[in-house]
């Protein structure tokens, strides 16, 4: 599922369990000191592709090859590459954040 299709707040299940997305994945150094390269969080972050963290809003069965179904879609539509901009980007979609959006963030 692609960073710039994918909305913070959509919802979507997998076997069993239901997952809500909350946020992209957030760089850290860890990444870097395990693979004995430093830059590796400023390489992840030029990608343009964080990936994202879900919750489990309702834990079940998942196997491996159970096919992702999105079953709920976030009413802000604020991509998951979007947000990412805005946090590291210095090129982030002000308008966005203009438009009230994110005003109560």
């Amino acid at each position: 599922m692609p960073d710039s299709v994918v909305c913070i707040g959509d919802r979507y299940r997998i076997g069993g369990a239901l997952f809500e997305v909350t946020q992209p994945r957030v760089k850290c150094n860890r990444v870097g000191i395990r693979m004995n390269e430093l830059r590796m969080p400023a390489l992840l972050t030029a990608s343009g592709r964080p990936g994202f963290y879900l919750r489990v809003l309702r834990e079940g069965e998942v196997c491996a090859g159970d096919e992702t179904v999105k079953v709920g879609e976030a009413r802000e539509r604020m991509t998951v590459a979007e947000v990412n901009a805005l946090l590291y980007s210095p090129d982030h979609p002000r308008d966005r954040l203009d438009g009230g959006e994110l005003k109560s963030i």
